[in-house]
């Protein structure tokens, strides 16, 4: 749960994407149906929010390096160490992007917000379902860890036990004359 304040609480799901292209055009219109059976559905607000940050295949390039001599056979070290040419050359080539699809759904302040929340999520997830997506609802790190890289994509990843999975992640608001840096997440 995200506490907005007086704005009621939020929660953060994390949706798969469905690769629409690869479908044939019956496919693509079952798909389109389903979502759009999943909008109509749809008594409260929800935000949608598609997002793209840069990747860094180093870590995954060194890996694959530092485990190609430990392979069972010499065919698939030669592969692996092919795949890390391949992946260090498209990093060269290329800016390559990570996307990640949000699904956010809100609840004023009323009774049993975090219960209407956590059952329109399990909504939400059987109604995409039918469109080929699936739905997570991201725990109190997660959201965290979610919300600052949405803030700043740039940052190095927060620590580890920023809040429990019981805690709630507010987003402390800034009031006039407090300086941006002391806002974040309490």
């Amino acid at each position: 749960m995200v506490d907005l304040g007086t704005d009621g609480l939020a929660l953060v799901c994390r949706a798969s994407a469905v690769t629409f292209a690869l479908r044939t055009p019956t496919e693509q219109e079952a798909l389109v149906a389903g979502f759009a059976r999943f909008l109509n559905s749809l008594a409260e607000p929800i935000q949608i929010l598609v997002r793209a940050e840069p990747v860094d295949l180093s870590p995954t390039i060194d890996r694959l390096l530092e485990d190609a001599p430990g392979l069972p056979h010499p065919a698939l070290e030669a592969a692996a160490r092919a795949h890390a040419r391949f992946l260090a050359e498209l990093a060269e080539r290329r800016d390559l992007l990570a996307r990640e699809v949000l699904v956010v759904l809100r609840q004023t302040n009323a009774q049993d917000a975090a219960g209407r929340l956590h059952r329109r999520a399990a909504e939400a997830a059987t109604a995409l379902g039918a469109a080929g997506v699936t739905l997570v609802v991201l725990d109190g790190p997660a959201a965290a860890e979610c919300l600052g890289r949405c803030l700043d994509p740039s940052a190095p990843p927060r620590p580890e036990g920023l809040s429990g999975t019981d805690a709630p992640v507010t987003l402390a608001r800034l009031t006039p004359g407090t300086p941006a840096t002391n806002a974040g997440f309490r």
